[in-house]
């Protein structure tokens, strides 16, 4: 029975490839997670930064350093 032993082995390799895909897609999906992790971390990063910027702007204006006023388009 060679065809019993082959159709065994070609259901065995669908098996194992099938398998393997599901791995890839879980790799596919962790490498995106962590994408959106990253990108979430830097844009906390930036809100930081323009946090930073408009307290220093805003002590320039308190020190007179600067005036702010509004420009109309």
């Amino acid at each position: 029975m060679p065809n019993q032993a082959a159709a065994k082995k070609t259901l065995a390799t669908r098996e194992e490839v099938l398998e393997l895909q599901k791995e890839v897609l879980q790799l596919q999906k962790n490498k995106l997670q962590l994408e959106i992790e990253k990108i979430k971390k830097e844009k906390e990063n930036q809100d930081l930064y323009n946090f930073i910027l408009n307290n220093k702007l805003l002590q320039l204006q308190s020190e007179g350093k600067v005036t702010i006023t509004s420009v109309d388009e």
